[in-house]
């Protein structure tokens, strides 16, 4: 009996939703019989039964990788190292299927840090298998790549350029060049009037600090519209007892995870004063000339916002009445040039003053429609919302959060007063620290004299 395409994927939806609940659960035989149904299914004519089965690959990898470190031997058995080879095979070889690239990038990097990443269990994906996949995808990319930068391609494309810059050969390749060829051509505005594309401004941002090399990094924060449904309304009331339930339901608790990250690259980190406030981050400057990376990037954003102020003052002149949604896709695009150019001053490389002054132009035309009364309060929102990555420097948990099972060690938890003072000095370190880096960023773009430009009136437009 054939099964039709959409009956396919409906059931590829309710297993990718038990896998995401009750893997942990799943016989390790059966475990070996989904996978390798699920890659028998890859090579269906249907993209979208395609794309639902790297989903369920991608949910399955992420279960597998949060096993922890002393796994069974039978465990080893039903997902080997020749089954993950495949699927890693099979999700890097449709990257450039249009209609699937994205799945499948986001399978490939479930994948990747799962099984390749992490130091305790390398042996589940090989080595050169990677590099060498990795060499093929990257080195025509230029010829032939994935459709458009969406979220997961940004990401999967950055941590192949990371595993790519720790081999030699590789590294001699400049594989860098293939994809920021890619990059330029492929990030187009799409034509839609209405639906919005795929991914958000870190995306870009992660891939442009990959292919640029900056040591000096930081993750702005990108707080995504939630629709107004029932649906996300019980999940946020989910999550903020989801401590609370899982102990009295499940009697399991968070496990504790060591803040390796507060012994990172002193390099990154930001001194500052008895005062708190950060140091002018000018006194860090080296003034570096951009190398041609750079310099192609801001090329091609000062093109690309050129031809938005073009099209925006032609709507103008015209009194057009355009889309929130095509307001925010070009607010977007002023918004990362300069996030990038900031990133380059953060760095000690010179920015392009031209694609700075030329983004607040553009952002001061668009902000300019806010004022339009077609728009509802919704459509206003979502547009603004596009520059809260200049705003917002801590994160803010919603009122009613339960974020930790215990309350932290004092001194009556008789632990040892070294071992405490450690303990509590690098939690304090790890959630100061990336606080202090978005607000070192942020004065840099507020203080930036080409960012706020006057009016005639000696007014501040933006």
């Amino acid at each position: 009996m054939i099964v039709p395409p959409h009956i396919r994927s409906y059931r590829l939806q309710i297993l990718l939703l038990f896998i995401d609940r009750h893997w942990h659960i799943v016989h390790d035989t059966l475990k070996h019989d989904v996978v390798k149904a699920l890659l028998d299914l890859v090579v269906f004519e249907d993209v979208e039964v395609q794309s639902w089965v790297f989903l369920n690959l991608a949910a399955i990898a992420y279960e597998e990788g949060s096993i922890p470190n002393q796994i069974s031997i039978e465990n080893e058995r039903a997902l080997n190292a020749s089954i993950w080879d495949s699927a890693w095979a099979h999700a890097i070889r449709k990257t450039n299927v249009p209609a699937i690239c994205r799945a499948a990038c986001h399978a490939g990097l479930s994948i990747l840090t799962s099984f390749y990443s992490k130091a305790h269990r390398p042996h589940l994906l090989t080595s050169n298998r990677v590099l060498l996949e990795i060499e093929t995808f990257a080195k025509d990319m230029d010829v032939q790549g994935p459709s458009y930068p969406f979220d997961s391609v940004c990401m999967f494309l950055s941590h192949c350029l990371t595993i790519a810059s720790q081999d030699v050969r590789l590294y001699r390749m400049h594989l860098e060049d293939k994809v920021l060829s890619w990059f330029v051509d492929s990030w187009k505005i799409p034509d839609s009037r209405i639906q919005l594309a795929p991914n958000t401004t870190a995306d870009i941002l992660l891939l442009l600090k990959t292919l640029c090399g900056l040591s000096k990094r930081l993750d702005l924060i990108f707080r995504p519209l939630l629709p107004q449904s029932y649906v996300v309304d019980n999940i946020i009331e989910e999550k903020k007892v989801r401590v609370i339930r899982d102990f009295l339901l499940y009697a399991k608790l968070p496990p504790f995870i060591p803040h390796s990250e507060a012994h990172e690259d002193p390099s990154n980190v930001i001194h500052h004063n008895d005062a708190g406030k950060g140091i002018d981050s000018s006194e860090q400057f080296q003034n570096i000339t951009p190398r041609g990376r750079e310099r192609k990037l801001s090329s091609f954003f000062l093109r690309t916002l050129e031809s938005h102020i073009f099209d925006w003052q032609n709507n103008k002149d015209a009194r057009n009445h355009p889309t929130a949604e095509m307001a925010r896709r070009s607010l977007d695009v002023a918004a990362t040039a300069i996030a990038f150019e900031s990133l380059l001053l953060l760095n000690g490389t010179v920015s392009n003053r031209q694609v700075l002054q030329t983004s607040a132009k553009l952002i001061t035309l668009l902000t300019g429609f806010l004022a339009e009364s077609h728009w509802s309060i919704a459509e206003k929102l979502l547009v603004a919302h596009s520059l809260e990555i200049f705003i917002i420097y801590e994160e803010q948990a919603s009122d009613g959060t339960f974020r930790e099972a215990f309350a932290r060690p004092g001194p009556d938890s008789g632990i040892k007063k070294q071992a405490l003072q450690n303990l509590l000095l690098n939690e304090v370190i790890v959630e100061d620290r990336c606080s202090r880096r978005r607000m070192n960023f942020l004065r840099l773009v507020w203080q930036n004299a080409d960012v706020s430009h006057y009016d005639g009136s000696n007014r501040r437009v933006y």
